[in-house]
């Protein structure tokens, strides 16, 4: 995976922290494809309103389902969709937060 900090990050907004920090990055992965499987099995709608809250565009779902793979599960498509989208906004607020320090500074 991308980054442990973006997992970490993902499964706090999941609610799936244990409080291990022992995890790696693998596994913390599968946690948040077991808890995705679990949503699409039981409670779609919540699904639905977590990649709403979490940004993950109606469009990038659609065209990541319709192209996937026979290996890949749709819990394992979504749960890529999910991270890459929370890594998306730690990078936009990093640069952001560069982009502030150094306006403050000129």
């Amino acid at each position: 995976m991308e980054s442990p900090h973006v997992l970490t990050l993902l499964a706090d907004k999941l609610q799936l922290y244990t409080g291990d920090d022992q995890f790696s990055d693998e596994q913390r992965f599968k946690q948040i494809v077991d808890y995705v499987e679990e949503l699409i099995n039981h409670d779609l709608r919540r699904l639905m309103g977590i990649l709403y809250r979490i940004d993950v565009s109606e469009e990038k779902i659609k065209q990541a389902l319709a192209s996937q793979d026979k290996d890949q599960s749709s819990a394992l498509i979504l749960a890529k969709l999910m991270v890459e989208r929370e890594l998306e906004k730690v990078k936009f607020r990093e640069q952001y937060k560069k982009a502030r320090l150094k306006s403050s500074n000129s």
